[in-house]
């Protein structure tokens, strides 16, 4: 000990473990290496089960929509029905009524897609009612399920955003206000502030902003969904048609009739563009750039798309004439 004085401690585990380190520093480095490699295997083999949990409740919630697609065609066949065809309204009720049911034989998330599924059906056939209930039970499902991972609270953002646009074509503006508050928040805390997705419940939110009076807090909302959709999107797209349509159609309210008309027309290019000449979305924003062609003076411009806009209505509608009688034939 080089005749030094030497400093008494208690026989601790922590002293005692420290000067066994000390002594065999390869022994305890090499098992320092190995507690870490067996500590990153064990994460490593954890992440990549959770990615084949994922897909495959991925690939279940797939399956079980396209078994539900193939069940309403053969519910609606007349070989099932003793010779008598059902109509889509009839076999969506029965698909519901099955799924509504506190016992229904499908697990919760499964479920819960299927109810979204059938929801957004209704809504696109006008039956909002059945629509809100289908969604309102998904959602209530969606939440049992904790929502605690980035898909399960995606999920219950989808569906908020589902419930907030039925809720706003039944002019329900504070409920939908909610929906889409709620969708908003969910998003922007797992996907980020500029995420496309958020582009639907910001031209909703806005929309429904409007209607309730608050202008220029829709103004913000419209902007904000045009500025995701111009930083995301090279060329026309469905969003940034909706938000070029929303900003026209504030400007017309406030009598901007300058402001409104280049924002419907591209909103009608973008229309175009993403949807068809055919598409109720496009005429109806055609009809609306022939009322603003009227208030700056341009009849000619005015007659000739609003005469446009009628011969397509006029052609679908004999093609819907022709399909009917066919149908009772």
């Amino acid at each position: 000990l080089t005749q030094r004085p030497v400093a008494a401690r208690r026989p601790t585990l922590t002293y005692r473990l420290s000067r066994t380190l000390v002594r065999h520093k390869l022994a305890a480095a090499l098992g320092l290496a190995v507690c870490l490699f067996a500590t990153f295997s064990f994460f490593e083999f954890l992440t990549a089960s959770q990615a084949r949990d994922r897909a495959e409740a991925q690939r279940q919630v797939a399956q079980a929509l396209n078994d539900l697609q193939l069940r309403m065609i053969e519910k609606a066949g007349p070989e099932q029905n003793q010779g008598e065809t059902l109509t889509v309204r009839q076999v969506l009720d029965a698909e519901s009524q099955e799924l509504l049911e506190e016992d229904s034989r499908y697990p919760p998330e499964i479920r819960a897609a299927l109810l979204e599924a059938t929801g957004n059906i209704y809504w696109k056939l006008g039956l909002y009612e059945q629509a809100q209930a289908n969604l309102q039970r998904a959602v209530q499902l969606r939440e049992l399920l904790g929502g605690s991972s980035s898909r399960d609270a995606l999920a219950l953002a989808g569906t908020l955003t589902s419930l907030g646009k039925v809720s706003l074509d039944q002019e329900a503006f504070p409920a939908s206000h909610g929906f889409f508050q709620r969708a908003l928040a969910l998003k922007e805390q797992r996907l980020g502030s500029h995420a496309p997705a958020l582009v639907e419940d910001l031209n909703g939110l806005g929309t429904v902003l409007l209607q309730e009076g608050s202008i220029d807090k829709a103004v913000r909302s419209f902007n904000r969904a045009c500025a995701i959709c111009r930083q995301n999107v090279n060329g026309p797209s469905r969003d940034l048609a909706e938000c070029y349509n929303n900003l026209g159609t504030v400007a017309e309210r406030r009598g901007d009739y300058a402001r409104a008309r280049p924002l419907i027309s591209t909103a009608l290019q973008y229309f175009q563009a993403t949807l068809g000449e055919d598409h109720p979305d496009t005429l109806n924003v055609g009809g609306n750039l022939a009322a603003i062609l009227k208030q700056t003076g341009d009849y000619a411009g005015a007659e000739v798309l609003l005469q446009k806009v009628i011969d397509v209505r006029r052609r679908l509608l004999k093609q819907i004439g022709r399909a009917s009688c066919r149908e009772r034939v």
